[in-house]
């Protein structure tokens, strides 16, 4: 339920569109967890720390092996060796 005064970001995922609140941290996948699952206990905030340091240490693994290969290969990367979709990383081919 939209509360008044409140302004709203769409975010997409397969499934269709879902209005966030525009400050809210959480995003579309959270969203829709709240919605399928009704119980109202929140998730502690070292649940949410948690998460952050696991994809800040996906994403630096990422640029270390980005820079490993750019280093070994002369070129780049190449197809092959991508394992993150384009589409996650922002930037389609």
């Amino acid at each position: 339920m939209k509360e008044p005064n409140l302004t709203f970001r769409k975010e997409h995922d397969f499934l269709g569109e879902v209005e966030i609140p525009e400050k809210a941290l959480f995003g579309i996948h959270s969203s829709r967890a709240r919605d399928n699952f009704p119980d109202q206990t929140p998730f502690p905030i070292e649940w949410y720390q948690a998460v952050g340091l696991v994809k800040k240490a996906c994403y630096l693994t990422y640029k270390d092996y980005t820079r490993a290969v750019s280093e070994k290969y002369s070129g780049g990367l190449r197809p092959e060796h991508r394992f993150i979709p384009d589409q996650i990383l922002g930037s389609d081919p």
